[in-house]
């Protein structure tokens, strides 16, 4: 209102910075977003040009602002990253301005749609990324997508235990081995990337969540056999399979699912190259037979063979002694 003062770049990448700095992230995301908004409403207005040019070279700005609005981690901080990239490159495409966010601005763009609840997140991080891709075959070559913008959202996508959030953390991996095979990434998700998803239906409480982790466990193997070899299922890998299975509740036939798909994964486990069973792996397999084994008989002579092979590995714990105590006074 103070007609002596002039807002400009330098006030509002400031407040755009320091709000992207906020531990209120709900609350600056949407501050954020204001702003922006008042920002382009004083370009276009002009006021006899005294805001002009506020948004002609406005890239920090902009880059600070999209980092601002994508940290809320809420759906609506979603639509408002989409919002802001759709109003930028409307600006920018019409002459308007010169300047657009740098890669890490997009990147935040792109991993706040991705990681949304919204029902077309997956569609609206793909576009993101393909508009990235654009600037970049039409002279923005540091806008080029990497490795890292598909890992984060892996990343938080598996922390959670909703299938459908799982699911499209999955949907990212294969689209980033789509990507690493037409040559568009150096490099696919690393590996902790894939055991992520797999913990993540291991914890989930899903009847099929053992099925689920071993049919990435396969993908794993396959995609390291042609190649990714740095996705090679390791311990962990294997371990978490074993977990899920261990650990399915539900009605009998998922529970016998769940012990094949478990004593499958044991005997692959034994036969893969460079990797061998650990004490974590033989306290699991006796704690299958014994929430999985309907037979007494069989659960006794189950554990014991498993027992005997841990002795014989030299991979008897404490924890293992413990388990096999509990199961012996039991049964």
């Amino acid at each position: 209102k103070n007609s002596r003062v002039r807002l400009d770049q330098r006030i509002f990448r400031l407040v755009f910075k320091l709000l992207s700095e906020s531990n209120n992230t709900k609350e600056a995301s949407l501050r954020a977003y204001r702003i922006f908004n008042k920002m382009i409403e004083l370009h276009k207005r002009g006021d006899n040009s005294r805001y002009k040019d506020l948004c002609q070279e406005a890239g920090g700005c902009f880059s600070a602002c999209l980092r601002a609005v994508a940290k809320g981690g809420y759906p609506e901080s979603a639509r408002r990253t989409q919002e802001i990239v759709t109003t930028i490159m409307q600006m920018y495409r019409a002459g308007e301005i010169s300047q657009i966010p740098n890669k890490l601005a997009f990147g935040s763009a792109a991993v706040a749609s991705f990681t949304s609840f919204d029902v077309d997140s997956f569609r609206n991080g793909e576009a993101i990324i393909n508009l990235m891709k654009d600037l970049a075959q039409n002279g923005h070559t540091n806008l080029q997508p990497d490795v890292s913008i598909y890992v984060s959202s892996i990343t938080i996508l598996a922390r959670t235990r909703l299938p459908r959030n799982i699911e499209k953390a999955e949907r990212i991996l294969l689209l980033v081995e789509e990507e690493r095979k037409r040559g568009a990434l150096h490099v696919g998700a690393d590996k902790v990337s894939w055991n992520s998803i797999i913990n993540a239906w291991a914890r989930s409480r899903l009847h099929d969540k053992s099925k689920r982790a071993r049919v990435v466990l396969d993908k794993m193997k396959e995609f390291s056999k042609y190649g990714n070899r740095g996705v090679k299922p390791d311990e962990i890998s294997f371990n978490t399979v074993l977990n899920a299975a261990a650990f399915t509740t539900g009605p009998k036939h998922a529970l016998q699912e769940a012990k094949s798909i478990g004593l499958q994964t044991y005997e692959d486990f034994k036969q893969t190259e460079g990797i061998q069973p650990d004490d974590v792996t033989y306290l699991t397999m006796i704690k299958l037979y014994k929430y999985l084994e309907e037979s007494k008989e069989e659960r006794l002579k189950g554990i014991l063979s498993i027992f005997e092979e841990c002795c014989s590995a030299g991979q008897v714990g404490k924890l293992t002694v413990k388990e096999m105590l509990l199961v012996l006074n039991k049964d």
